[in-house]
């Protein structure tokens, strides 16, 4: 799962011979509790808001939290081990390409990956 957080509970569970429950388990105790909710609302209805996940390596984590609170609703942060995943709940893609980019220049972000889901109904 460090490589993809989208990768599904009962496949970890075939690769470890395990059962897809115990992967929960361990997945929302001991990670979910490391993360970072930010601003865990919606003003405008959940629909209304694009979504994307960004994973960047960064040596600012604080800083970029606090930076992710002024955005108008949720922020999901999930620091791993070399790398950080932030899901954000946006109301526009130009916004968040200027955001990134301005990280990126000031070198407090490097190696970003965007992904955009294709599917509105995520």
């Amino acid at each position: 799962m460090h490589k993809n957080l989208r990768i599904r509970y009962k496949y970890v569970a075939r690769k470890l011979s395990v059962f897809s429950d115990t992967i929960k388990y361990n997945f929302c105790k001991k990670v979910l509790p490391c993360c970072t909710i930010l601003n865990y609302f919606f003003p405008r209805g959940y629909r209304e808001y694009g979504k994307i996940l960004l994973k960047f390596k960064s040596e600012y984590e604080k800083s970029l939290i606090e930076a992710l609170d002024s955005f108008p609703c949720t922020s999901y942060v999930y620091p791993l081990e070399d790398e950080i995943i932030v899901i954000l709940f946006h109301e526009g893609f130009k916004h968040i390409f200027l955001f990134t980019k301005k990280l990126e220049e000031k070198g407090l972000i490097k190696d970003i990956l965007l992904y955009v889901p294709l599917a509105a109904s995520i």
